[in-house]
């Protein structure tokens, strides 16, 4: 029996390429990505269908070349069973299930496992560092209606809303980035630059009153640099743009064209707001950016994504202690 429950929040990803078109019917159908007027809601499943057939082909090449599936819920896994033993050594009674808010395995596999360990109160911990309407609060949204539905009544929830800058989280990440610097020719440093590349939002999106995600993008970036002492080239791009409505900018394609302006020799290339590597790294900065940096003549060196770095798990521990003191 466990008194602490606490779910990882996360969106997933398609395990094998026939599961590519239900991903994406199951993402499109997300209210918060595609706002529609009340009169249109009606029209959100079978605009989620015709995007998800139409974007399935193509979605399914690029999830070949990195294996044939996202390797994202096997991350999350490390995530939550490596977070479970740290809070149990803590001292915490801890069961630490996921729930993947597109894919499997959902809320209600989550709620079901929390309940039959009989827990007393629950943290939700969202895997996005800075807070988005389309990941975040769709996910606590998501999670808190199954667990009124099938959970075990009376369990107080606590939220984590967004941590851009929990020092052990900066720490990790200037921890890979020195890493990977150190890869870099000595006699190349003075012209490389530092390149965090985030997820892309509509602007649209961006300027609802309760979204904080480019500015959270920011701090988090500001800390890094802080951590690093960092005074050299660096740069802010935004990928995995869908769409013809306006995205935030600069986009990750012309950031790259800015650094070859620049005469930058090499990137180091930090996937900011990603905790763990899924098709976002794999294969669009690794591959397709990657490809695009390396022809132009960039050298491209891409720092892995935390996953389950200890530190990162720490900074989880110290979250999840931090809101049950709240």
């Amino acid at each position: 029996m466990a008194e602490l429950g606490v779910v990882l929040l996360n969106l997933g990803g398609p395990e094998a390429l026939d599961d590519v078109e239900p991903y994406l019917r199951n993402l499109f159908e997300d209210p918060y990505v595609i706002e529609l007027p009340w009169l249109l809601r009606w029209l959100r499943k079978p605009l989620a269908r015709r995007i998800a057939k139409g974007r399935a082909p193509a979605s399914k090449e690029n999830y070949r070349k990195i294996g044939g599936g996202s390797p994202i819920n096997r991350f999350t896994t490390l995530q939550a069973n490596a977070l479970e033993v740290e809070l149990v050594r803590r001292g915490l009674k801890a069961k630490v299930v996921f729930a993947q808010r597109a894919w499997k395995p959902r809320a209600e596999t989550a709620v079901t496992a929390l309940a039959e360990a009989g827990i007393e109160r629950g943290v939700m911990l969202p895997l996005y560092p800075q807070y988005a309407r389309a990941t975040t609060k769709s996910a606590f949204e998501d999670f808190e209606e199954a667990w009124a539905a099938k959970g075990k009544p009376g369990v107080a929830w606590k939220r984590v809303r967004s941590y851009p800058t929990e020092r052990r989280y900066i720490e990790a990440i200037a921890a890979d980035i020195r890493t990977t610097l150190e890869s870099v020719p000595a006699e190349r440093r003075a012209t490389t630059a530092l390149f965090f590349s985030a997820h892309g939002l509509p602007v649209k999106a961006a300027k609802n009153p309760e979204e904080t995600y480019p500015a959270e993008v920011q701090q988090t970036v500001d800390a890094v640099l802080a951590a690093l002492a960092w005074s050299g080239r660096r740069h802010l791009g935004f990928q995995s743009r869908v769409g013809p409505l306006k995205w935030l900018e600069p986009y990750t394609e012309a950031v790259i064209e800015t650094m070859v302006e620049e005469k930058t020799t090499d990137a180091v290339v930090y996937p900011v707001a990603f905790v763990s590597d899924h098709s976002e790294t794999l294969y669009e900065l690794d591959m397709e950016y990657g490809d695009i940096a390396r022809a132009k003549g960039l050298g491209w060196h891409r720092v892995p994504a935390l996953n389950d770095r200890p530190l990162f798990i720490a900074a989880l521990a110290d979250l999840v202690e931090r809101a049950l003191e709240t």
